[in-house]
């Protein structure tokens, strides 16, 4: 059982790499209110978001930063990574 949990975080950690490293965003990206910030807001945007899929009601597509048509916990790891970032 240990190594299957070890074997997943793996897996997690090599996805959102991936997912940094293949995304060359800006900060206003980020910002899904365009508020020029990112911060909580953005997070509560994402919040009510958070498990709908491309074509769903609720979808919002300004959420979706990995742009795999699902909103999940990997698009607000990276919107959490540039929380205070300001638009310059």
């Amino acid at each position: 059982m240990k190594g299957k949990f070890v074997l997943s975080l793996a897996l997690l950690l090599m996805t959102v790499g991936l997912s940094l490293v293949s995304l060359a965003l800006c900060s206003s990206q980020y910002d899904v209110n365009g508020d020029g910030v990112v911060d909580i807001l953005d997070i509560e945007i994402w919040g009510l978001s958070f498990g709908t899929f491309e074509g769903e009601e609720d979808f919002n597509s300004n959420v979706d930063i990995n742009q795999d048509g699902v909103i999940d916990i990997f698009d607000a790891v990276l919107i959490s990574l540039h929380f205070g970032e300001q638009d310059s």
